[in-house]
């Protein structure tokens, strides 16, 4: 084992700024330039205090090596399938929406949204919802920056909103962000020193 390892560095990878900098995973390299461009990801249980959000993982680009420490910036969220299909039943209506949305410091971002309405229902009903919903994330990316909109995603805030107003279109049994691809990176993230990651996320 030792033999494995020799003539590498271990370096420590760090979550973005916006997630408080932790400490994510340790990672063996001889060379420092084959870290960047790697992508890591991380469950929102291991960001947060918040257990609850255990199904969905955020995932972290490698940009920057700074010594021995390897800093990450956003690069997209997935919604593990299995929980989204526990909450499919007969005689319900899944539905699947996807668009884009921009954020206002610049970040891009392709989302597909999770839904499943009580009942079968109409093409007019399920155009009504999903609309609604792509409406719903573009005003609100637009007004944010990258750090905000993820923020509400991760804490579930935007989804029980949409959840609760999506149901005055027709009732809205489960609502979850399933996947959020990065297709143009904004600004850098300049948030200031590192903080504690549960008290960004209240």
């Amino acid at each position: 084992m030792l033999k494995k390892w020799k003539g590498k560095d271990w370096y420590n990878i760090l979550a973005p700024k916006m997630f408080g900098e932790i400490f994510l995973y340790e990672t063996p390299s001889t060379d420092n330039s084959y870290l960047v461009g790697r992508t890591v990801e991380a469950t929102v249980s291991q960001l947060t205090s918040d257990k609850t959000r255990g199904h969905i993982k955020v995932l972290f680009k490698i940009d920057d090596i700074k010594e021995k420490t390897a800093y990450t910036s956003f690069h997209g969220l997935v919604c593990n399938q299995e929980y989204i299909y526990r909450n499919v039943r007969s005689g319900l209506q899944k539905m699947e929406c996807i668009d884009t949305v921009d954020t206002n410091d610049g970040w891009k971002l392709q989302i597909t949204t999770s839904m499943i309405l009580n009942k079968k229902s109409e093409t007019m009903i399920q155009k009504k919802a999903r609309k609604f919903s792509i409406d719903f994330l573009k005003d609100n990316a637009s007004k944010s920056n990258l750090e905000d909109f993820i923020k509400n995603i991760v804490t579930g805030v935007y989804q029980k909103k949409m959840k609760k107003d999506g149901s005055r279109i027709y009732p809205v049994r489960f609502l979850e962000i399933g996947k959020i691809e990065v297709v143009h990176q904004g600004a850098k993230d300049t948030q200031a020193d590192s903080q504690n990651p549960t008290d960004k996320l209240k």
